[in-house]
């Protein structure tokens, strides 16, 4: 029984490792993707409109929590 407590633990040790560095990875690439969203010649109003509407503009633990949260619901 205490072997089964064991692997589980570690299962969930081991997802959430890979859920961090998933995220982290996503977010530490390069470019801006509000940026890519408003097109040609943007301002820095919209491209600002764009990543709070994205939710861009959260702590990095709100935005992993939110993330999170819809990797448990499939989006």
């Amino acid at each position: 029984m205490r072997l089964w407590l064991i692997k589980i633990a570690r299962l969930f040790i081991v997802l959430f490792l890979v859920t961090v560095l998933t995220f982290m990875l996503v977010n530490i690439l390069p470019g801006d993707i509000a940026f890519d969203i408003v097109g040609q010649d943007p301002t820095e109003g919209e491209i600002e409109a764009i990543r709070e509407e994205l939710g861009l503009d959260q702590p990095v633990m709100v935005r992993y929590a939110q993330w999170l949260g819809g990797v448990f619901v499939g989006d």
